[in-house]
């Protein structure tokens, strides 16, 4: 797995003395496609008049190939985005043929 960290929220974390569940922290699973990119601004517009708030992104994708299943992308271009819209990235590696469940993956 890895983690990208938007420079704003990078931010927020070091300067602010909140807990997370004080902050808000919103996990927004991405897939990179018009969809997910929907959601995030469903998203920022319900709670953007509340209390401060994170919005972190969670990806899953192969662990061979590096592509996001349902989008046919690269993790390369989902992080590119991630980057473009300074939002932190959590990619979780899915391995093929793993006995492993999807759910205890992500919680990994």
């Amino acid at each position: 797995a890895f983690l990208h960290v938007g420079a704003s929220e990078m931010f927020n974390f070091v300067h602010v003395s909140t807990s997370s569940y004080e902050r808000g922290v919103k996990v927004l699973f991405w897939s990179s496609g018009k969809d997910s990119f929907l959601a995030l601004r469903a998203l920022v517009k319900l709670y953007e008049k509340s209390k401060p708030f994170i919005i972190i992104l969670l990806t899953t994708f192969d662990s061979v190939s590096r592509v996001v299943a349902h989008q046919d992308v690269h993790i390369d271009e989902v992080l590119k985005q991630a980057e473009h819209l300074d939002i932190s990235l959590v990619g979780v590696p899915v391995h093929r043929g793993s006995s492993e469940s999807y759910l205890t993956r992500i919680k990994g």
